[in-house]
């Protein structure tokens, strides 16, 4: 890439100037970066690439922001979902205002049906089959013969 050759001495006297400031991950990015950026032809002084590290300092503080931004959202989040649920009654209490905002004279959860007679809640027997439809074909034939004398 750059015509004058970076020898073992040369090396060793930029890594002198720069190895306090700088760790080895920097040193690649911004010996890379010089690679992939500067147009003169000989190797970049120090300086520049202690500017190009600056910028790999930059770019990996910024990544920790978000990564630290991330993490405190996953833990809201966590931290919501982990929360105790609502009290008893709040979404009652929701509801019944909503309704009352439109006008609605309601309650909610409204009022209970009467306990259904104890015949509702057995099975039929196999001989009262028959004897069921039976009944239900007399009252759908009375439904049907009250529509035509209304018509």
């Amino acid at each position: 890439m750059f015509c004058d050759e970076l020898t073992k001495e040369r090396q060793k006297l930029y890594w002198k100037a720069l190895h306090a400031r700088l760790t080895i991950e920097e040193w690649e990015y911004a010996c890379e970066t010089a690679m992939d950026r500067e147009t003169f032809h000989k190797i970049p002084l120090p300086a520049v690439l202690m500017a190009y590290a600056a910028e790999y300092q930059q770019e990996q503080a910024s990544r920790e922001k978000v990564r630290a931004f991330d993490a405190k959202f996953r833990d809201a989040e966590a931290q919501r979902l982990l929360d105790p649920p609502m009290p008893p009654g709040y979404v009652t209490e929701q509801v019944n205002t909503l309704l009352a905002q439109i006008g609605e004279t309601v309650t909610f959860p409204g009022t209970s049906l009467p306990p259904k007679a104890a015949a509702y809640r057995t099975p039929l027997q196999e001989w009262e089959y028959a004897e069921r439809k039976a009944a239900l074909l007399r009252q759908a034939r009375m439904v049907e013969d009250e529509q035509k004398e209304e018509a």
